[in-house]
């Protein structure tokens, strides 16, 4: 593999520890699984849910375009799909032989989940704990943990209440497991494999920008 071709792997690597052609849900490609609060109005009230395809390319200049790959889903859910990703990561462009910037295209999946409304519906949302982050395929992060941590399989059926900041470049940061039997333990064994691998969309405020949000998320051994 040459450097450039290994650069864009790398960078599709750094996409899920860091942070074309049609994609299709089922491919490997990351999924960006949308929170209840970026739905639109119409899509919560008609209960609309569907998998997004999208392109992301990022330019050798850092600017980011970003496309639809098919016509699925409903309608109202496929402009925002391009524009709660595009708007809210922060891209870099792949790196050249000569590390010279060059054009990437990364493959996304933007999953709108059936969401029921009313106040019991929220309540369940505001359980995920995010803080109006949007986790990005967090099935990955699972995997890398009991990858690097296969000590934490016999504690299987535990739950334990993870806190943690997502900073404005969609990074877990300042993880600590709120467990008052081995708290220490499971902060050394989960806090470090979550801070390197967990990748969110940030919160955003009312302009638009990119905010620091607190959230809590209840992790259960499986």
């Amino acid at each position: 593999m040459n450097r450039s071709a290994w650069c864009k792997s790398m960078l599709l690597f750094w996409a899920i520890c860091c942070l074309g052609q049609a994609v299709s849900a089922s491919s490997s490609a990351l999924v960006v699984r949308i929170q209840r609060n970026d739905y639109p109005p119409e899509a919560l009230i008609n209960g609309l849910a569907g998998d997004i395809p999208i392109r992301v390319r990022v330019e050798p200049d850092g600017q980011v375009r970003c496309e639809v790959m098919a016509n699925e889903g409903p309608e109202i859910l496929r402009k925002p799909s391009c524009s709660l990703v595009a708007h809210r990561w922060p891209f870099s462009p792949a790196l050249d032989a000569n590390g010279k910037p060059e054009s990437v295209d990364i493959p996304l999946v933007v999953r709108w989940a059936r969401m029921s409304n009313g106040p019991a519906a929220k309540d369940s949302a505001d359980a995920l704990g995010f803080g109006g982050a949007t986790p990005i395929s967090p099935e990955n992060w699972l995997d890398t943990l009991y990858q690097e941590r296969p000590a934490l399989a016999a504690f299987q059926g535990r739950d334990v209440l993870i806190g943690f900041i997502v900073t404005t470049a969609g990074r877990m940061h300042n993880c600590l497991v709120e467990d008052r039997a081995r708290a220490s333990f499971f902060t050394e064994q989960l806090c470090p494999v979550l801070e390197r691998h967990a990748l969110l969309l940030p919160a955003i405020d009312s302009e638009g920008r990119a905010i620091p949000t607190r959230g809590t998320i209840r992790f259960t051994f499986g």
